[in-house]
C-alpha cells in the first residue's frame, strides 16, 4: 500500500511538473529580437537585453510575458527609465537597463524639466525571476523517474 501510494504520488508530480513550460534562453529568441528590429553586430546583439547578471531584465520578463510579441510592448517603459522600449530600440540603447537610455532625448528632457515644475515620482521595483529555479522541476522528474524505475 506504501510503495502504491508514494508511486502515485510520484507520477503526480511528474505529470504536474511535465505541464509546466520551462523557458530558458535560446539563440531563437535572440534571433527573433535581431531580425525585427534589424540590430545585428550593434550593442543590442546580445543576449544581456532579455538578461541580466542572475535574473531577466524587466524587457525580459515584458518579453517572455508577452510570448515574444515584441510588438506589444513596444510602447511600454519596462525599464522605467521614461524612455519606451521602442525609442531605447531605435537608439541602440537597452529597454531593460534603466542606466542605459538615449542621451539626446535625455537632455532634452531635463531642459524642459528645469522650465517645468515636477511632482516626485516614486520607484517601484520589479520582483525578479529566481535564476535557475527550473533546475529544482528537472531535479524532481529525474528522482521521480530513477525511483519508479527501481521499485519495478
Amino acid at each position: 500500500m506504501k510503495h502504491r501510494l508514494v508511486s502515485i504520488s510520484l507520477m503526480l508530480v511528474v505529470v504536474t511538473l511535465a505541464g509546466i513550460t520551462v523557458t530558458s534562453a535560446t539563440t531563437d529568441a535572440q534571433g527573433v529580437f535581431n531580425q525585427t528590429y534589424s540590430v545585428e553586430g550593434t550593442a543590442l546583439d546580445s543576449c544581456g537585453i532579455c538578461h541580466g547578471e542572475a535574473a531577466l531584465t524587466p524587457y525580459g520578463m515584458d518579453a517572455l510575458a508577452s510570448g515574444l510579441d515584441l510588438a506589444s510592448i513596444e510602447d511600454d517603459d519596462s525599464d522605467e527609465d521614461g524612455f519606451t522600449n521602442i525609442e531605447e530600440i531605435n537608439a541602440l540603447t537597452s529597454p531593460g537597463d534603466p542606466d542605459d537610455y538615449p542621451e539626446t532625448m535625455m537632455e532634452e528632457e531635463e531642459a524642459e524639466a528645469e522650465d517645468m515644475e515636477e511632482e516626485p515620482v516614486s520607484e517601484e521595483t520589479s520582483e525578479s525571476q529566481a535564476p535557475g529555479f527550473e533546475i529544482v522541476f528537472a531535479i524532481a522528474g529525474i528522482v521521480s523517474v530513477a525511483y519508479l524505475k527501481r521499485k519495478r
